[in-house]
């Protein structure tokens, strides 16, 4: 989830906690270059030359997505999909239909 402040805020490990058997780990990360670079290149006009070629840049990816969904490492329709969501939809970089 992305939770959008004015404040600052520390990055990286910023707090722990032990619940019993589990050690709960709270990691803050500048999220906003990322999307606007993934913004950036979406809306480049030199993107279309990219199409029918084997490799094209789909998205830009902050680790902390990669680390709450390992998942996307094996499993790279899931990655398709959460990249439709709300969630994911500003990662994008590609403008075609994925």
């Amino acid at each position: 989830m992305i939770i959008t402040t004015h404040k600052k805020l520390p990055t990286g490990l910023v707090g722990m906690k032990n619940v019993g058997d589990v050690t709960k780990f709270l990691h803050v990360q500048d999220v906003t270059p990322i999307l606007e670079q993934a913004y950036k290149e979406r809306m480049a006009v030199g993107n279309a030359h990219n199409y029918g070629r084997e490799w094209e840049k789909v998205a830009s990816i902050p680790g902390i997505v990669l680390v709450e969904h390992p998942e996307f490492y094996e499993d790279q329709k899931a990655l398709y999909k959460w990249l439709k969501s709300d969630e994911g939809r500003g990662y994008r970089t590609s403008t075609r239909n994925l």
